[in-house]
């Protein structure tokens, strides 16, 4: 481990938070990275373990062991993975939560690139693009949170790789996500427009241009289903927008939402389309991946007692087929049987 000292000097603000303190002088790592390791007891106040809510004072110490950088050795690991799509070039996952997608300083190993080299070893053939390897980003053109479920692409070769980093990087891919939310959504759509930087408390405050569209598909008594497209990709972007609304994310605590004990304990964020021109072929694909059950479920239990009505007025703007995403398809079969 790397250890970095901070004395706290006459001149600093006083009575500052210790995870906010951190935030600002330790770039590399996100404000939730930096609670994990205060909680992990890596920081250490005048020789003492903190919390992360900690007011400093001047004149104290800081001590932080930072975590080794992820090498480029990423063991495979037989993580379960639910393939939709692979071919020589690409491979499409419905990703799972708790599923943090490279190795990072907190999360060395688990991650969905280590599930991948599993996979690749043992039940397919290929391996990920070493584009981004020296970063312990092998094949990954685009990420999803670690508790955001859903749709993903990752390269298998260096052509691959360039193909869709350029698809992304020119907003020619289409991807649509869905959102459970707190409270009733007025609007039948809009364009959330509002810029996003990574302030550690303020994430609106001097951001970069932000835009994200929206369109409501079901309300409920105190909830919302929405639809989500974004026209730029910022860290957090559907969820620091839809908080701003005062309309967060249901299980999201990091941006306001509460969770549903006993129904989901995450975000219920969901990325459930992505479609992009094949590199090789050029042939345009589309793939749609099923909600987690948690998701689903809360989904369900809110049509049978909380409805309120279905589809926003949105009209041609909602594209995500609610079928698909929720399985009723396949419940009406069971039913039916």
């Amino acid at each position: 481990m790397t250890q970095v000292t901070v004395c706290i000097t006459n001149e600093e603000r006083s009575s500052e938070r210790l995870d906010t303190f951190l935030s600002k002088r330790i770039s590399i790592l996100s404000r939730s990275s930096l609670n994990r390791m205060i909680k992990a007891e890596c920081v250490l106040v005048d020789g003492k373990t903190p919390k992360p809510a900690q007011k400093l004072k001047a004149g104290q110490t800081v001590v932080v062991n930072l975590p080794p950088p992820p090498g480029n050795d990423m063991p495979p690991e037989d993580i379960p993975l639910a393939v939709i799509h692979e071919d020589e070039d690409v491979i499409v996952i419905n990703k799972q939560s708790d599923l943090v997608v490279h190795p990072c300083p907190t999360a060395p190993n688990g991650t969905l690139v280590n599930a991948l080299a599993w996979h690749f070893m043992h039940r397919s053939s290929g391996s990920l693009s070493q584009v981004g390897a020296e970063n312990a980003r092998p094949g990954i053109v685009h990420r999803l949170d670690r508790n955001t479920t859903g749709v993903m692409v990752a390269a298998k070769t260096e052509f691959a790789h360039w193909s869709l980093y350029e698809q992304f990087a020119l907003r020619s891919t289409r991807k649509r996500y869905i959102a459970l939310v707190h409270g009733e959504v007025v609007e039948d759509s809009g364009l959330i427009d509002l810029p996003i930087s990574r302030h550690p408390y303020d994430p609106i405050k001097g951001g970069k241009a932000s835009q994200t569209g929206f369109v409501v598909r079901e309300r409920y008594e105190g909830f919302t289903l929405v639809e989500l497209k974004l026209f730029t990709g910022r860290t957090h972007q559907i969820r620091v927008h839809l908080s701003h609304l005062r309309h967060p994310i249901v299980g999201d605590e990091v941006y306001g939402g509460r969770k549903l004990k006993l129904l989901i304990e995450r975000q219920a964020l969901h990325s459930c389309l992505l479609s992009f021109s094949h590199p090789t072929s050029g042939k345009r694909m589309s793939f749609s991946g099923a909600a987690p059950e948690d998701m689903a479920r809360t989904i369900r239990l809110l049509r049978e007692f909380r409805m309120v009505s279905s589809g926003g007025g949105g009209g041609g703007e909602a594209e995500v087929d609610l079928s698909v995403v929720f399985g009723e398809e396949a419940l009406e079969r069971e039913e039916a049987s």
